[in-house]
């Protein structure tokens, strides 16, 4: 894991916008589609394999929240987050938050997903 410090704010916020742009542009046309609720994905990290779900938000939040997060989602800046439940072995309870598109390595079926839950998450990718 790599840590960066900063000297001031404006130095932070300046490297995220770099980061974000540098991540919008690895987006492919397929990634750039990942947008419906209950669509199932994986990430390779390092040596294991992270499951994702990508989530309804509107089910998290309530009425007033949930227009707020739609407004922000309507930012550009913010186009290529899903918001996901994902897990991995060493998170097999799962964890909520915004995952980038770009860090999507492919589409897997539910079939295929429900397999790795199955399994702890301890999986090499699983193909049908």
């Amino acid at each position: 894991m790599k840590f960066t410090s900063y000297d001031t704010i404006e130095e932070m916020f300046e490297s995220l916008k770099k980061a974000m742009d540098a991540a919008d542009k690895r987006v492919k046309p397929w990634q750039e589609k990942m947008t419906t609720p209950g669509t199932y994905f994986y990430q390779e990290y390092e040596e294991f394999i992270i499951w994702g779900e990508i989530l309804n938000i509107e089910e998290f939040l309530s009425p007033d929240e949930a227009e707020w997060e739609k407004q922000e989602r309507e930012n550009s800046a913010l186009k290529n987050y899903r918001f996901c439940r994902c897990f991995s072995p060493l998170c097999p309870e799962g964890e909520l938050g915004d995952v980038h598109v770009s860090e999507m390595s492919g589409l897997i079926t539910k079939k295929a997903f429900e397999k790795a839950r199955k399994n702890n998450w301890f999986l090499t990718l699983i193909f049908e």
